[in-house]
Order: C-alpha cells, then sequence, then structure tokens
C-alpha cells in the first residue's frame, strides 16, 4: 500500500486543532467605520488592521490608483530589470527619499521579500549583526539565513549591546545593527538617536525598521529617525499607515545600486502594478497633512493603553512605556490568552491571540491595533470589556 503523502501534514493540522490554534481565513467587508462585517453578517468592532489612518479607503487615493492603472496598464509586464520599471515607479522612488531626507530609495514587492533578503544579501562571513532581541520574525529569519553570526541583544538595553559591540570589533570585522523603532509585538519604542551614536563609536552599519513609525509619528509622517543621515538604511512598509501593498528600502545611492544587482527577488519578480504604485504616492501625500488625525490616534491609543493598566489584576499587564497605536495585552498563559480572544470576538470585538514560537507563555498576548475610524465609545466600551472578563476571571 502506497503511504499516505499528505498524512504528516494532517497530522500537523489536527495537532493546532487539539490545541485550539487552528486558524483559518474569514472574508470580511470594510466599511468607512469601525466596524467590519462578516459574510454571513457578522459584525465587529476592528482591532486588528495596521491601516491607521483608513487610507486604504480613501477616495482620493482610490482615484489615484484608478488614474495611474489607466495610465499605465494593469501590471507592469516585467522585473524592474526588464521593461517593468515603468515612470511611476521611479516618481515613487523619488517621493519616498525626498520625504524621509535619503539620498535614494527601492520598492519591493513585498515586506517579506525584502525583510528576509536583506542581510543574506549585505553580510558574509566576517559579519557580526546585532538585533535586538524582539525583532519581528520576517527580520528573524533574514538574520539566521545570513552567513554572518547573530548576536541577540536584550531588548532595548542599548548598554548590553555596546558591551556586545566590544567584544566584537575587530579590524577585520563588519558590525551591523538591526532595531525596529516602534515594535510590532509590543508596540514600545526604540531610542534611535541613541542607537545612532552607538553605531557611529563603533563604525556599524545601522538598519532601522519604521514600518509602524512611518504616518504615525513625525512633522509629516516621517517616523521617528530624526538624523536620516545617521541611520544606513530605513525600512518601511506601504501596507500599514499608507494602506496599500509593498516595501522600500531609503538608502545612499551605493546601496541601492548594490540592492538592484545583487538581490535575487529584485531581479527576477515583476514589480508592483502601477495601480498599487498610483495609492501609495497619494497615501504618501495625504498622510503628511494628517496633523490632527495622529494626534487622534496617538490620544486614543493612550486611552486604550491607561484603561488597560488601571484594570485591577497584577498580570494583566500592557506596554504602558510604548507611545504607538499598537498595545498589547498579556492575560497569562496560553490557554487564558485564547478564552480571552475569544470572549471578546463574541462580545463584537475582533481581536487575534499571539503565541511565543517557543516557551515563555507569558509572552502570549492579544495586541490591539487603534486606527482613527475608532470612535472614543469603541475604546471605552473594550476596556469595560475586558474588566468584566477580569472579574468573571477571579471569581
Amino acid at each position: 500500500m502506497k503511504a499516505d503523502r499528505y498524512r504528516v501534514y494532517q497530522q500537523a493540522v489536527e495537532q493546532l486543532q487539539q490545541q485550539n490554534q487552528l486558524q483559518a481565513t474569514t472574508t470580511f467587508t470594510h466599511g468607512t467605520k469601525s466596524q467590519i462585517q462578516t459574510r454571513d453578517g457578522d459584525e465587529y468592532v476592528n482591532f486588528t488592521s495596521d491601516d491607521y489612518f483608513g487610507l486604504a479607503g480613501n477616495k482620493h487615493v482610490i482615484e489615484s490608483a484608478q488614474q495611474y492603472a489607466k495610465k499605465y496598464g494593469a501590471g507592469s509586464g516585467s522585473t524592474r530589470l526588464g521593461t517593468g520599471t515603468l515612470p511611476c515607479h521611479q516618481e515613487l522612488e523619488q517621493t519616498i527619499a525626498d520625504w524621509l531626507n535619503k539620498e535614494s530609495a527601492l520598492v519591493f514587492d513585498s515586506e517579506l521579500e525584502l525583510y528576509t533578503m536583506l542581510m543574506p544579501l549585505i553580510t558574509d562571513k566576517r559579519s557580526v549583526i546585532f538585533a535586538d532581541r524582539n525583532i519581528n520574525d520576517n527580520l528573524l529569519q533574514g538574520c539566521l539565513s545570513s552567513e554572518g553570526s547573530v548576536e541577540r541583544y536584550r531588548h532595548n538595553e542599548l548598554k548590553h549591546l555596546e558591551i556586545q559591540l566590544k567584544k566584537s570589533s575587530t579590524a577585520n570585522t563588519r558590525l551591523f545593527i538591526l532595531a525596529e523603532s516602534v515594535f510590532r509585538m509590543d508596540g514600545d519604542i526604540t531610542p534611535v538617536d541613541e542607537l545612532a551614536e552607538i553605531a557611529q563609536r563603533y563604525n556599524a552599519m545601522l538598519i532601522i525598521d519604521e514600518a509602524h513609525a512611518i504616518g504615525v509619528f513625525g512633522d509629516k509622517g516621517q517616523g521617528l529617525i530624526t538624523r536620516p543621515k545617521d541611520v544606513d538604511m530605513i525600512l518601511g512598509s506601504f501596507s500599514n499607515a499608507l494602506g496599500g501593498f509593498g516595501a522600500f528600502v531609503a538608502c545612499n545611492k551605493v546601496m541601492r545600486d548594490y540592492l538592484v544587482n545583487y538581490s535575487f527577488g529584485f531581479k527576477y519578480s515583476a514589480s508592483l502594478p502601477p495601480g498599487t504604485i498610483g495609492g501609495v504616492i497619494k497615501a504618501i501625500e495625504q498622510v503628511q497633512g494628517m496633523e490632527s488625525e495622529r494626534k487622534k490616534l496617538l490620544e486614543f491609543s493612550d486611552l486604550l493603553r491607561s484603561g488597560i493598566s488601571k484594570i485591577n489584576r497584577d498580570n494583566l499587564t500592557t506596554a504602558i512605556d510604548s507611545g504607538g497605536p499598537i498595545v498589547p495585552l498579556f492575560p497569562g498563559d496560553k490557554s487564558t490568552t485564547l478564552d480571552y480572544a475569544e470572549k471578546l470576538n463574541k462580545a463584537g470585538y475582533f481581536v487575534k491571540p499571539f503565541f511565543p514560537l517557543e516557551g515563555h507563555e507569558e509572552r502570549s498576548r492579544i495586541n490591539f491595533s487603534v486606527n482613527i475610524k475608532h470612535r472614543k465609545k469603541d475604546i471605552e466600551e473594550v476596556v469595560s470589556t475586558i474588566s468584566k472578563l477580569v472579574k468573571e476571571s477571579s471569581e
């Protein structure tokens, strides 16, 4: 009898099912308010979207996407090194470079492509990558796939980073520092200026992921990097505050030329469609003028964060030192976190639990993403619901 080729995959799915962690896609309709609706008509207040300013549904962004698609076509028809570099791709890259005060920029098809490719591409066996312990999984996978050695410094502890740098700093060693300005999982913030000073002292290349800071912080939404010349490479995403799709790196011309010529994914992937490019260009224009919206977003984020922190339970915590729209809730172990998520969903709040890959069950969490579609009432009512869940679990 032939072996079942799919049995190993079936067992993996069944294991997740037994652990009550099996996930599935759900089709949603997004409206102009904070509610989302399933195909069956169930309605939720959405606390999972990273579209912080609702630009995915912004009429000006949509019109721009339509105009660019009409002008340049539904797709590019080729790779960037073939005939797939259209005037709109150059326009977007120049827009990013000007906006972030960098010499040049390069657009990639996805965050996954950029984040997993970058470190293996720019490092070698002489390299040491110093990565914050809380960097996102995509960046981490890129580090682990590189030929260089990887040192994880304690989260946001720059003294520990310096100790590691001193041990590794030799004439033949190439040093790299990798961090997020706003960390995806905990929502807390890196002291970017201090990190830049350390990188300068040790002649290390500094790479900062601004995916969740772009649009949210800065006078014109440029993020948390106040001295762009001191950061070698700024990474970013179009799918969060800009409501689009794709990713970018802002850097000097040398690094851009290097990436164009040596990046396997860039060389052999079709370029982003003109409609996507046109939408992102308009979104960048829009977000630069959204000062009142930025203020509201951060105020509502602080309202949720402070509301959760006041709930009387020792191990129900949030990252109170963070200041952005990602607000994590740590109910306890995996089972408790899953129970909270299910009850919040039943109460009409769409949230998703996150679990650490190995061990550290206390780091299981529910990440709330605040956006400007939320009303003050939404924030206050979800805090009240969490408070009720705490009381019920302690009885």
